[in-house]
């Protein structure tokens, strides 16, 4: 079974790890087609990479929204 580095399930461990403040984590699947044992360590860099993308949403929410909108509105009314 294969694990893409940023994958859902990825994802998904690594903000158990954050919530529980762990550094590391098993993971085990089984499907019918075999199984796999994978093990995790927490990516700091991943959540210092969120905190910027929310810190930017916050600060650049309103002017995105308002680009946004003006677009919608141009769309709407093609000039000639």
């Amino acid at each position: 079974m294969q694990l893409t580095l940023y994958g859902c399930p990825h994802l998904q461990v690594q903000g158990l790890m954050e919530v529980f403040g762990r550094e590391w984590c098993h993971a085990y699947v089984w499907t019918v087609n075999g199984s796999a044992l994978w093990t995790f360590t927490r990516d700091r860099r991943y959540w210092a990479g969120v905190y910027e993308v929310r810190i930017f949403m916050q600060h650049n929410a309103a002017a995105l929204a308002a680009l946004l909108q003006a677009a919608r509105l141009a769309s709407r009314n093609p000039s000639s």
